[in-house]
């Protein structure tokens, strides 16, 4: 299932009296689109998605209401908007069929009827905008606030999990599937990107289901990660080393505010998974394509590894910024820090993939000195978000889009 916040827009006064607010309140519409769909080979039956929305937007802040999206996403603020969420048909699909009681994330956090089957490759599009306010503008929340919905099947008609205050869902005894969502960031700047297919595999990124929580931030700081790797050079006979050259740039793509301790993460474990044995090394500065570099060699992890050494409780050096993987690298607006090493691989008694094994690097911007994502130490799977995090970016490939294997020295 996934998940994607657009930008919050901040409601100006006229909107702000439509809802019923003013003074020094401060007010926000946020639009979130979700698909669910189903991946497997089975039918899903009596599919259901929740989305409990005061954990994600706790006091201070007070929900307003949720509406339909008319027109664009953050439309009809001051006229008669339908409440609730939009619910659609995917492709090849016509059994997608909303709550029968509209949608308000709280009191009824159910999104579909949940008495409907999904077939393979069946889906359903659900769109809302959340409106909330704050009583100021030193209430609204620094950091990102963070949301997860939940798919279910079951064996009868689906009335969806409970919630407890935080959010923690609590399924009925005849469920048969759970699924948390995975954030889907939107694209522009660049073409952002999601979540390789498998350890170690390629194949479509959109097939990938790793639970994700999806960040709102209402602060102003934006960021775009890209990265690019060589083709592969074969290092002996054996056909079973390579090397690949990867570059990765980070750029502030704010119109204006800086991106503070700006943090790039990216466990290795994941794209070169046991029992292949790689080795990280040479990470420096690169130079940019175009315009300057605002980060400085110091900036850099020198200990950066891919997440070789790491066991859980040790630095985290796939973090490729900070001494220690602690960053607290500030880039200013249209400020970028690009930066290159080299993996060499080695698969030794296992195989070389068919498939080109893809990988992404995970950006966030932070509220304070930066440690980057958790990760699982043994998969390499992203775990969460830094708590402090305020803006984040996955990597979009820039060409070569996937490294392949076949080159000899």
């Amino acid at each position: 299932m996934r998940k994607r916040a657009g930008t919050p827009k901040q409601l100006d006064a006229t909107e702000l009296a439509a809802i019923g607010g003013g003074g020094t309140e401060v007010a926000f519409a946020v639009p979130y689109r979700i698909t669910v769909a189903n991946k497997n080979s089975i039918t899903a039956t009596n599919v259901q998605l929740s989305d409990y929305l005061p954990a994600t937007f706790p006091s201070p802040a007070t929900i307003v209401r949720v509406q339909q999206q008319a027109g664009s996403p953050t439309a009809n603020i001051t006229g008669a908007p339908t409440l609730g969420a939009a619910v659609t048909n995917g492709a090849g699909t016509t059994v997608c069929s909303a709550f029968g009681t509209a949608y308000n994330g709280d009191t009824q956090a159910n999104l579909l009827a949940g008495n409907f089957n999904l077939a393979p490759t069946q889906s359903c599009n659900i769109e809302f905008t959340v409106i909330l306010k704050y009583a100021t503008a030193a209430a609204v929340p620094a950091v990102a606030q963070k949301n997860t919905a939940w798919a279910s099947t079951s064996d009868v008609a689906n009335p969806g999990p409970s919630f407890s205050a935080s959010g923690t869902p609590t399924f009925p005894s005849n469920t048969r599937a759970t699924d948390a969502s995975t954030d889907t960031p939107q694209v522009p700047p660049g073409n952002q990107g999601e979540y390789p297919g498998s350890p170690g595999a390629g194949g479509s990124p959109s097939n990938t289901d790793v639970p994700d929580p999806t960040p709102v931030s209402f602060q102003p700081q934006a960021i775009d990660v890209r990265k690019s790797g060589s083709v592969p050079v074969q290092l002996d006979v054996s056909g079973k080393r390579f090397r690949v050259a990867y570059t990765v740039n980070v750029t502030n793509t704010s119109a204006s505010a800086a991106a503070t301790n700006v943090q790039l993460s990216e466990n290795l474990k994941f794209t070169f998974p046991a029992p292949a044995v790689f080795t990280v090394t040479g990470i420096a500065l690169a130079t940019p394509a175009a315009g300057a570099n605002t980060c400085a060699a110091g900036d850099l992890n020198s200990a950066f590894d891919g997440g070789k050494a790491y066991t859980g409780s040790n630095d985290r050096n796939y973090n490729m910024l900070g001494t220690n993987g602690i960053s607290s690298l500030n880039l200013p607006v249209g400020g970028q820090c690009v930066i290159s090493f080299v993996v060499d691989v080695d698969y030794g008694a296992g195989a070389v993939p068919t498939t080109p094994p893809e990988n992404r690097v995970f950006g966030q911007s932070a509220s304070a000195a930066n440690n980057g994502a958790p990760f699982d130490p043994a998969t390499g799977l992203k775990s969460g978000d830094n708590p402090n995090m305020i803006n984040k970016d996955t990597s979009a490939n820039v060409t070569p889009v996937v490294t392949s294997y076949g080159n000899t020295p």
